[in-house]
């Protein structure tokens, strides 16, 4: 019998999952890519000009129990696997630009005592002006979701935001700075969140899980994205049977007798299939599928990286061999210097010897050498801005710097002449220069809201959907929910055809506290 032929559109972290899932099950599989690399906004690659430029900041965290079990899959060559690339981090560095009293390691080693790390942790929490009543709110908020039931959770969670559901306006600003300033660094995320979103988040962040193999629970990979990951998953995938078609942009999807019988790439290519995945971003599944009545989604964050490439490592940096977070940076900044020890075996140019990485995840805020916000101001300004808020004082190390592919700046002219190349991106008004920001790489934060979640599935049977935006069991848009996504689409396909799917690596390790949650459950039903 002819294998079923699946077609797969989007060669991110969720479209390359369906296809290793898919080839596994037997299907003939064909990813469409628009780009000349997968990877989605996972990527890390090496310009021509030699400089290595990564989407943004890319932390593996204890959480990511799917894309772990991936990442094992992946051979890395000499009996390794790509799992074997992550690096572990000491710690995650937790400081202040205006009080560098506040600065303080916070451990991620599972080596050391969760008892220390919670006494660490109320140090930083009372250095920032919390009270002792608020510090253990802060902790008892981090096991808000733990210690509750998914019945209780079903309940009290439904329809609220993080900010109604905590009171977060009773509290006191330092408080309410910490926290909304914690969250926005770490994954974009506002108060304006669904509840269960950001308390499942704060959970893992605070109380994670062990992962066998690991040091830490937060890691980061050896070298480039593409370089260590991106690029052998490629050619293992390649090597398995999946197709490949780089630089293929989807046009159209046509639905015929209430089901897709084919798609349209690069305007005049038509593609049959026996299934199709869409695993393409949100804004772009809105404009390609009207058919799918997907809502206009009320909030849209920006979060992006700028690389700047260093002929030498200052000296104070060169111990921060972690990410450094700078809770009072008012666009919510985060930095990494990529080089030895963390990056291994990585061929820089010869004029370079690291790179300072800065995500930042506020462009609305005005910033502190240029009171503007960030898409008010020019590339230069921005630039400038970074630094000053990171409080790095040596520009003569500074070789050059780049923009994250994801984002443009562009004139008015230019974005005119050229829209139908940046249909879909999310953009601002033009600046008093006439110059554009512009950037592809949205988030979509999960809101209190009481829309039904999106699944794999949709109202025509042969076609599937994969991304960050799927409802999954981890509800932040991150590489483990598009990879979690990528496993629910492959189970969804696989019983389309009628045959059986199953991985014991399915189902998420369980949260500390079960005990504690069984009895509420009973409590909960009385």
């Amino acid at each position: 019998m002819a294998r079923k032929k699946v077609l797969i559109v989007g060669g991110g972290i969720s479209g390359l999952t369906v296809a290793h899932e898919c080839i596994q099950q037997g299907f003939e599989v064909h990813v469409y890519e628009r780009k000349s690399h997968c990877g989605g906004k996972a990527f890390g690659l090496k310009n021509e000009d030699g400089l290595h430029i990564e989407h943004s900041i890319r932390t593996y965290g204890a959480g990511y129990h799917h894309l772990f079990h991936t990442l094992k899959a992946i051979p890395a060559g000499d009996g390794k696997t790509v799992f074997d690339n992550l690096t572990a981090l000491p710690g995650v560095l937790m400081t202040s630009r205006q009080d560098p009293s506040r600065n303080r390691l916070l451990p991620t080693t599972y080596a050391t005592p969760k008892f220390r790390k919670l006494l660490v942790l109320l140090r930083i929490l009372r250095s920032w002006q919390l009270n002792a009543n608020e510090a253990i709110q802060f902790i008892r908020l981090s096991m808000d979701y733990a210690l509750k039931s998914e019945e209780r959770r079903a309940t009290v969670y439904a329809g609220k935001s993080f900010a109604d559901y905590v009171g977060l306006s009773t509290y006191s600003q330092p408080f309410q700075q910490f926290l909304t300033a914690f969250l926005d660094i770490i994954v974009a995320a506002k108060p304006y969140a669904a509840a269960e979103v950001i308390l499942s988040l704060m959970n893992k962040i605070m109380f994670p899980n062990k992962v066998a193999g690991l040091l830490s629970t937060m890691n980061v990979m050896n070298g480039p994205t593409n370089d260590r990951f991106i690029d052998p998953w490629v050619t293992h995938l390649t090597m398995l049977g999946v197709q490949f078609h780089l630089n293929s942009s989807l046009d159209d999807v046509v639905v015929e007798a209430g089901q897709v019988s084919q798609v349209m790439i690069n305007k005049t290519e038509v593609n049959k299939a026996d299934a199709f995945v869409l695993a393409i971003p949100y804004q772009h599944l809105r404009r390609l599928v009207p058919d799918l009545q997907l809502s206009q989604k009320r909030h849209r964050e920006w979060s992006f990286s700028y690389q700047f490439y260093l002929r030498a490592i200052p000296t104070d940096l060169r111990i921060n061999q972690t990410f450094t977070l700078v809770l009072d940076s008012p666009w919510k900044l985060v930095y990494l210097i990529e080089a030895e020890p963390l990056w291994t075996n990585v061929d820089f140019r010869p004029d370079v010897r690291a790179i300072l990485s800065v995500t930042l995840s506020n462009v609305n805020t005005p910033g502190l050498l240029t009171p503007k916000p960030l898409h008010q101001c020019t590339d230069e300004e921005v630039q400038a801005e970074l630094l000053h808020q990171i409080g790095f004082a040596y520009p003569d190390l500074i070789v050059e710097a780049r923009l994250d592919k994801t984002v443009a700046y562009i004139p008015e002219t230019d974005y005119q002449q050229r829209k139908a190349e940046f249909m879909g991106w999310d953009s601002f008004p033009p600046n008093a220069l006439g110059y554009r920001w512009l950037t592809e790489s949205t988030l979509f934060i999960p809101e209190a809201t009481n829309e039904s979640p999106i699944s794999v599935e949709t109202h025509l049977p042969n076609l599937f959907l994969a991304g960050e935006f799927i409802y999954t069991s981890y509800r932040t848009p991150t590489m483990e929910q598009a990879n979690e996504s990528g496993k629910m689409c492959a189970a969804s396909l696989c019983q389309y055809f009628g045959l059986i799917y199953a991985k014991a690596d399915q189902k998420r390790p369980e949260p500390p506290f079960k005990r504690i949650r069984q009895i509420d459950r009973w409590l909960h039903r009385q």
